[in-house]
């Protein structure tokens, strides 16, 4: 999509990119891999990259977050494929544990209720490191790191780091979620 594509054509892509992670997984096995994680894709509707670069003045386009609703069902798309995918390859090779990381549903718990998980009301959707007074903080020509980027005072409070990567801080709270089971399935740590 940021190649030019639109959602409904980065749709029909969906088959044949979760039939390559499949084959390359399938592969993975033949070679001796008996314990594999899988993640699903993040709603990155939520980003602030795909928030500024889709910027929309329909509000209709925006779930009740505010997150972009076609992005987010063409991600939630990939996932259910992934995760159908996952399935017939456990039946397949019942001797390989197949995990599957649940990344978009904890990310959407975050976008949803992110003092639960430690986050700030007013910067879930914001990038921590960036342009500040940009939308989302997130600014093509003052990306982290640029001239005319700076960082929040509280990386911490921030759901994503540059408004494209996770912050530390969503990391650690998928790991522990994954590990623990309950964002993967079945738990890393059986």
């Amino acid at each position: 999509m940021v190649n030019g594509s639109t959602v409904d054509e980065a749709r029909k892509s969906i088959p044949s990119i979760v039939n390559t992670i499949t084959y390359g997984i399938e592969k993975l096995i033949t070679l001796g891999a008996v314990d594999i994680v899988v993640s699903n894709v993040a709603p990155m509707g939520c980003y602030p990259l795909y928030l500024n670069f889709f910027e929309s003045p329909d509000k209709g386009d925006y779930d009740e977050y505010g997150c972009l609703r076609n992005h987010n069902a063409l991600f939630d798309s990939h996932n259910s494929f992934l995760k159908n995918g996952l399935k017939k390859l456990q039946k397949k090779h019942q001797h390989t544990r197949i995990m599957h990381a649940d990344l978009a549903g904890h990310v959407y718990q975050m976008v949803q209720d992110p003092q639960k998980f430690g986050f700030g009301i007013g910067t879930i959707l914001m990038g921590c490191c960036g342009k500040a007074n940009a939308p989302n903080g997130f600014d093509l020509l003052a990306m982290c790191g640029m001239d005319g980027s700076s960082v929040c005072h509280d990386p911490g409070s921030h759901l994503t780091w540059d408004g494209m990567h996770l912050s530390d801080a969503a990391n650690k709270r998928i790991t522990e979620g994954w590990l623990s089971g309950m964002y993967c399935n079945p738990p890393i740590l059986q």
